[in-house]
This record gives C-alpha cells, sequence and structure tokens, in this order.
C-alpha cells in the first residue's frame, strides 16, 4: 500500500534499516512492494551505501518481473533502468529498458502505450540517450500526453545545457499555448542557471 510505501521510506531515511525491511515485507501487491524497493535503493544511494543500494534494486527488480500488467511492468522496469543508470551499472540499465520498450509496444490500448512511451521517453532523455527518447515521443499517439512530453523533454534538455536541441523541441508543439508555456519553463531553467 501507498502508506506502507511511505513509512518504509522515512524508516530507511533515519537509519532503520530493519524496520524498513519489515515495513516492505509486509507489502502484497507486486507493484507497490517494487516502487518501495525503488524508494529504498534512492536512499541508500544517498546515504552512500551503493552495496545495500545495489541488493534493493535487485529485490525491485524481482517483484516487478511478477507484475501481471503490461502497462505497470513497463512504467516499474524504466524506473527500475532509470536508478540502475545513477548506480553505474550502465549495461544492466540498458537491458531493463530495452525490456521496458518491448513490454510498452504490446500495449494495445492507445491512451496507456502513449503514456507509458511518455515515461520512458523521458526517462531515457534523462539517461542523455536523445536520439532514442524523440524517436519513442515521436510515437506517442495522444495528443495531449504528446504535448507533455515535449514539454517535459524541452526543460530536460534546458537543464543538461542543451539549448539549440531544447528550443528545437519545443518548437514542434503545435498548440500555440503549450508552447509558449513551454518557452517559459525553459527561460526559467536558463535563469536558474544563470544565478549559479
Amino acid at each position: 500500500s501507498e502508506a506502507a510505501m511511505a513509512i518504509s521510506k522515512v524508516l530507511m531515511e533515519q537509519g532503520k534499516k530493519e524496520e524498513s525491511l519489515k515495513v516492505v515485507s509486509g507489502i502484497t501487491d507486486n507493484y507497490d512492494k517494487s516502487m518501495a524497493y525503488i524508494e529504498i535503493s534512492k536512499v541508500l544511494m544517498e546515504q552512500g551505501k551503493k552495496d545495500k543500494s545495489e541488493e534493493a534494486i535487485e529485490e525491485s527488480l524481482k517483484m516487478a518481473s511478477h507484475i501481471t500488467s503490461v502497462f505497470t511492468k513497463a512504467s516499474v522496469y524504466a524506473e527500475i533502468s532509470k536508478v540502475l543508470m545513477e548506480q553505474g551499472k550502465k549495461e544492466e540499465s540498458q537491458q531493463v529498458m530495452k525490456e521496458s520498450l518491448k513490454l510498452a509496444s504490446e500495449i494495445k490500448n492507445d491512451l496507456n502505450k502513449s503514456e507509458a512511451y511518455s515515461e520512458i521517453s523521458k526517462i531515457l532523455m534523462y539517461q542523455r540517450n536523445e536520439k532514442k527518447s524523440l524517436k519513442l515521443a515521436s510515437k506517442i499517439t495522444v495528443d495531449s500526453i504528446k504535448v507533455w512530453t515535449y514539454k517535459d523533454i524541452s526543460k530536460i534538455l534546458m537543464e543538461q545545457e542543451k539549448k539549440e536541441e531544447s528550443l528545437k523541441v519545443a518548437s514542434e508543439i503545435t498548440n500555440e499555448i503549450d508552447k509558449s508555456q513551454a518557452y517559459i519553463e525553459i527561460s526559467n531553467v536558463l535563469m536558474d542557471q544563470e544565478k549559479k
């Protein structure tokens, strides 16, 4: 459950590892359990406990493999891929991402497929895999999701100090209101970068 996930994360942040893992072991839903292990893994990374963080993400992967919903499994795999990349496990991260993409391509419902492609394309952009990210974003069939994805991707690119690419992605947004919002977000990132 959401509550158990939150409690386990807080306990881990407080350094109460055993209590945290005990709470997680009581979670019965594979998705919730997998997400809890992802959060624990992130906390352990922040605490400099790389080995324990890697163990937690392996547990998350194990739980995720039992998820029956293709959409949910694709999303969780994308999140795990992101954490693996942060841990410096590039090859494993790419393998999990490949599985996430394969699952997402099998989703029949256009809305769910578009949402999965959106999440995955943003994670790919965070991982600096620009070409794959943009290719996937272009396959999104639900217009509103495509717009939000392009806005987020243009912002991520600007955060990575890729100004030209960021502006190019934003310029592809067809709705003028959304396009101007994207430009506002990009300019905010630019202003923040200049303050540093």
